[in-house]
């Protein structure tokens, strides 16, 4: 899809991929990745990226998202501020990048900027450190990149998760009680957990406990709580439908067969 550089493609992919989540009652993807390959070392991003071209990127992923949303699927763009030039699998360790300002707004940013302008309904934060913008903690937890840079900066007011708290790069490093607070804190609404239950419960425990203590301040959990309301409010139906009949019919394959033939006539 990136090769084509067609955001018209972009957008049509965006709502047949919005059309079928939603026959199968998916309110929410964790999609589009907006993250510019710009090294081909990376062992995670690869091809999950549309390009190493922050412009292209930049124009394709705003349309991905618009395509989704456009179908009644929340999109929720990643990795912020942009996993594409790490070496290091966030899965396994904290990735580390050295770039300055300068740098980060003529590419990693540029792809997040015009999907916060689009109004997209979710961003993901990753789990990378970025030395200029804070040099002790990875953007996950980070309140000069998550309230800092993200709220105030780019004045994004959609809903912020964190990227799997169970991920090496996180758990490695931060008990559930220093993620819970220290994300809560930073700016971030939501903890994903994909992996293990009890990490979860750890979590809600920790939440819990932290505004008993005074730790973590109850403003934002309510601040988090309404972001996340509306979210739902918009995107998940008071009953959900099934429509299976509506994943892979020949129309959705159409678009897809004529992006293949465009991407073969580009190489």
């Amino acid at each position: 899809l990136g090769l084509t550089g067609d955001a018209e493609y972009a957008h049509e992919v965006g709502r047949v991929l919005g059309r079928e989540l939603r026959a199968v009652g998916v309110d929410v993807c964790l999609g589009p990745v907006l993250d510019v390959a710009t090294n081909p070392k990376n062992p995670v991003i690869g091809e999950r990226s549309l390009g190493a071209d922050p412009v292209v990127v930049a124009e394709m992923g705003t349309e991905l998202a618009r395509g989704l949303q456009r179908e009644g699927v929340a999109a929720c763009g990643k990795h912020f501020p942009g996993h594409g030039d790490t070496v290091t699998d966030s899965n396994e360790h904290l990735p580390v990048l050295p770039h300055g300002v300068s740098r980060l707004d003529e590419v990693e940013l540029k792809p997040f900027i015009g999907a916060v302008d689009a109004r997209i309904a979710a961003l993901l934060v990753g789990h990378i450190l970025f030395r200029a913008l804070d040099p002790r903690f990875p953007a996950s937890l980070s309140r000069p990149i998550l309230f800092g840079l993200l709220r105030q900066r780019l004045a994004y007011r959609g809903v912020v998760f964190t990227d799997d708290v169970d991920m090496g790069a996180l758990s490695l490093h931060f008990s559930a009680a220093e993620i819970a607070e220290r994300g809560i804190a930073a700016g971030a609404d939501c903890f994903l957990c994909a992996r293990h239950p009890d990490t979860a419960h750890a979590l809600i425990d920790a939440i819990v406990q932290g505004v008993e203590r005074g730790t973590v301040l109850p403003e934002r959990v309510e601040a988090a709580r309404r972001r996340i309301g509306a979210l739902v409010h918009r995107y998940v139906p008071a009953k959900t439908e099934f429509h299976p009949e509506l994943v892979g019919t020949r129309d959705n394959a159409a678009v897809l067969a004529r992006i293949n033939e465009a991407t073969v006539s580009h190489v």
